[in-house]
C-alpha cells in the first residue's frame, strides 16, 4: 500500500506503469491463491471484487491517516484504523494497541 501511495505521488509515466503493474500482479495472485484454494471459476471474480472493495476501504483509511496534519492526529486516525481493519471481528484486542502513547 506504502509503495503504491508513493509511486502516485511521482507524476511520471514510468511511475505510473510500475504501479499499474504492480496492480495487475496483486489481482493476478489473489486470482491464482483463491483457485488454488479450490474455489470454483465461477466465484472468483465476485471473491476478488470483495477483495479489491476491502484492499481499497483499507487504502482508503490508511491514506486519510497519513495525510492529517499534526503528528497526535496522524498517530490517532492510523491506530483507529489499524485496529478496525486488524481486530474488527475480535473481541480481543492486545491491551498494548488500546494505549494512547
Amino acid at each position: 500500500m506504502h509503495g503504491d501511495r508513493r509511486l502516485r505521488q511521482e507524476n511520471s509515466e514510468e511511475a505510473r506503469t510500475l504501479s499499474q503493474a504492480l496492480f495487475d500482479f496483486f489481482i493476478y495472485d489473489m486470482d491464482q491463491s483463491l483457485r488454488e484454494s479450490g474455489i470454483g471459476d465461477l466465484s472468483v471474480g465476485p471473491r476478488l471484487k470483495r477483495v479489491g472493495e476491502a484492499f481499497y476501504g483499507r487504502v482508503k483509511a490508511y491514506e486519510e491517516a497519513l495525510d492529517e496534519k499534526q503528528d497526535s492526529d496522524r498517530n490517532n486516525a492510523l491506530r483507529g484504523a489499524l485496529l478496525r481493519n486488524l481486530y474488527g471481528t475480535s473481541a480481543e484486542v492486545p491491551r498494548v494497541l488500546c494505549s494512547t502513547p
